[in-house]
């Protein structure tokens, strides 16, 4: 022990990568579900149900897109606060 504070370390690039894999994972299931909720309600001619789950997917989309946004900002914020170097850490 020197005395010496050590500056905290950021996570790593691939940490940060791994949540937007998640988001976007999440976004493409819901998509999916949404789609086939659509199918089936046009296959059974309820034109309501398709425009309740439009308006469904329309809102979760804008959090989706939110939550993506969001932790790219996260991830420059990181970036520029701790001087993570972009691609050393994104080959380790």
């Amino acid at each position: 022990m020197d005395g010496q504070k050590e500056e905290p370390r950021a996570p790593s690039k691939r940490h940060v990568q791994f949540s937007k894999v998640i988001v976007v994972a999440v976004t493409a299931a819901v998509t999916l579900i949404c789609g086939c909720g659509m199918w089936l309600s046009y296959s059974l001619g309820n034109v309501q149900g398709i425009v309740d789950l439009g308006k469904a997917y329309i809102s979760y989309a804008i959090v989706a897109f939110t939550a993506y946004s969001g932790n790219s900002a996260v991830e420059k914020w990181l970036v520029k606060r701790y001087g993570v170097n972009t691609e050393e850490s994104a080959g380790s």
